[in-house]
């Protein structure tokens, strides 16, 4: 009915077709709208949505619709606020009973119209109609912060975490209000929350920063605007504060400890630890201190190699290979330095690399069977040398039997090479090991049915 509708010369509007096909050529039309617009074609998705609203899910289509004119005024584009506001009045007048609608009209009032009265009206009713909407808590939490009532700002924001505690913006909004109250060591928490969430945000790092400073974490504060800078050299402000904490900082690492005799340890130990207390959010300080051991000794392999893995985790690729190369063909004998470097080409598909630099850990003596597996698994899937593969997965079950999924990788590269009999067997050693293993289970039937045909 759609491409009827769309290929007929005489169409000429909705008026001219039939109930059923004036139906699915609506229909689709909202659904390509809503593809649009989480495409981020606003302004296209905006049309289609209005062309469809008349005829399909009309409330629906008006508040989208009003949702694409907030996000196209949001970018700069020149459209009529007032009538944006009209698809949300349409949307709420079709169903009064929609706290979705309600709110989203709210949160136009407050963000195009700064009309925070009507606002606050709607975005109360809003939640009172919908108490699961994060995202409404969120902006009364906004307004009540502009108004001064802090307390009653993190009581919102509070429940915008309980329904959606994985938002790592609510806990860095709620930080910020800790902040104004002065409660730095809560404030703190909650960015750290915030970065464990997601934590190659520049931003939260520059926020932590602010917080550590106006609670004179004056080292801590350094770390982390200048693993803000790392993750955005392009921040001048937090190039400023470095540059204004520097003379401040020696005499803060005497307090804990320093000396020009033990620099080196001192760092070296610092970022350790701040690794191993780490939930993700000292991560960002421990490469920063790896970095003053690099400042210290530019030659020593370890802290290129543990910042390295670091700046991997981070997906900050151009840092992680210029580290992680540097300690593996400095030191030229670790074959763990080989392994992390492998893990690094191995996540951005440079499987030749990879495979290559854990055969170059196999010949200095590695005794990791994680690495013999995961070059097992490239030379298999990714380069095609089965003899290589089976013969890295061998070694890998010779120092760890009991590595069942190895069994099951195994098992993979046997069936690729129809090698279906070897297969079997890796499978069945595998159920031994995990008998409830769907996964198994599964490569158990086909297998059974490949050795069949």
């Amino acid at each position: 009915y759609y491409v009827l509708t769309k290929n007929n010369k005489y169409y000429s509007g909705m008026d001219k077709l039939s109930a059923i096909e004036g139906y699915y050529y609506a229909k689709n039309n909202f659904d390509y709208a809503r593809n649009l617009y989480k495409q981020n074609k606003f302004r296209e998705s905006l049309t289609i949505f209005l062309e469809a609203a008349t005829y399909y899910k009309p409330d629906l289509a008006y508040c989208f619709a009003g949702k694409c004119g907030n996000k196209l005024l949001a970018q700069g584009a020149a459209i009529n606020k007032l009538e944006v506001l009209e698809y949300f009045k349409k949307a709420v007048a079709l169903d009064e009973k929609n706290g979705f609608y309600v709110s989203e009209r709210g949160i136009y009032y407050l963000t195009q119209m700064h009309d925070t009265t009507l606002a606050l009206a709607d975005l109360t009713k809003g939640v009172q109609l919908n108490p699961k909407d994060d995202i409404a808590y969120q902006y009364l939490a906004i307004i009540q912060y502009a108004k001064s009532n802090i307390k009653e700002a993190v009581s919102n924001i509070s429940k915008s975490i309980a329904i959606n505690k994985f938002e790592a913006a609510y806990y860095a909004q709620r930080a910020g209000y800790y902040q104004t109250l002065k409660d730095y060591t809560q404030a703190l928490l909650e960015f750290d929350a915030a970065i464990i969430l997601n934590n190659t945000n520049p931003a939260y790092y520059k926020l932590h920063a602010e917080c550590n400073l106006l609670a004179k974490n004056y080292i801590d504060a350094y770390d982390d605007f200048g693993f803000a800078t790392m993750l955005n050299p392009t921040d001048a402000e937090a190039k400023k504060q470095l540059q204004k904490l520097d003379p401040l900082l020696k005499t803060e690492y005497e307090k804990i400890g320093f000396s020009m005799q033990n620099a080196f340890q001192f760092f070296m130990s610092r970022a350790d630890n701040q690794l191993k207390s780490s939930q993700g959010h000292l991560d960002g300080r421990a490469a920063m201190n790896y970095y003053k051991c690099i400042q210290l000794d530019a030659k020593n392999p370890v802290p290129y190699n543990k910042a390295g893995k670091i700046f991997n985790e981070f997906n900050m690729n151009t840092q992680a290979e210029q580290f992680l190369r540097y300690a593996a063909y400095a030191d030229g004998k670790n074959p763990t330095y080989f392994e992390d470097l492998a893990v690094y080409n191995m996540k951005v598909k440079n499987y030749k690399s990879a495979s290559g630099c854990l055969d170059t850990a196999a010949l200095l003596g590695s005794t990791s069977a994680d690495g013999y597996s995961l070059n097992g698994t490239i030379k298999g899937a990714k380069l095609n040398d089965y003899e290589g593969s089976i013969k890295s997965f061998n070694k890998s079950l010779a120092i760890n039997p009991l590595r069942y999924d190895t069994y099951y990788s195994r098992a993979l590269v046997h069936t690729n090479f129809n090698n279906y009999k070897a297969a079997l067997e890796d499978i069945e050693a595998a159920l031994k090991m995990d008998p409830k293993n769907e996964k198994y289970l599964q490569a158990l039937k086909d297998c059974k049915e490949k050795m069949k045909k």
